[in-house]
């Protein structure tokens, strides 16, 4: 079996490790906040992907998240994973590693999130949210503004 964060994708020159890292972007058109799954499914189809990708990477990226409430689904889902994994491992007496989450938000022209949140009030906010969700939550600056 895989174990996490080494996998054929992995490599190592020298001091350095190369990072695998798996994609969570959104799950309806990008860029359209409005148009975002509802918090059940949302975090149902999240989960079906982070259970796929974990074994094989190193970091999780929510990546193009248009408001809150849609990155906070990825956390929610990461959160329920966790919480799975670590209730199986118990037998075990092990933990499930946990990857950290980067997230990038994608900015229209005036900087804010496309909800019109202002990213400076989003962070704080999710920083609380994932931290109460045992989620090790960082952030990535957009490369979008169009």
């Amino acid at each position: 079996a895989d174990e996490p964060g080494k996998n054929d994708n992995t490599k190592e020159e020298g001091n350095a490790r190369a990072l695998v890292f798996g994609s969570l972007g959104p799950l309806v058109e990008s860029y359209r906040p409005d148009l975002i799954m509802n918090r059940r499914d949302g975090v149902k189809c999240y989960r079906y992907a982070i259970e796929g990708l974990y074994p094989h990477i190193d970091v999780f990226l929510a990546e193009t998240m248009s408001c809150l409430e849609e990155v906070c689904q990825v956390v929610d889902a990461l959160s329920e994973f966790y919480q799975e994994e670590n209730d199986i491992m118990k037998c075990e007496e092990s933990l499930a590693t946990r990857h950290p989450l980067l997230v990038s938000f994608t900015l229209g022209a005036d900087g804010k999130i496309r909800n019109g949140d202002a990213v400076v009030e989003v962070i704080p906010k999710l920083v609380e949210y994932s931290n109460q969700k045992g989620i090790e939550c960082k952030f990535v600056d957009d490369n979008s503004s169009s």
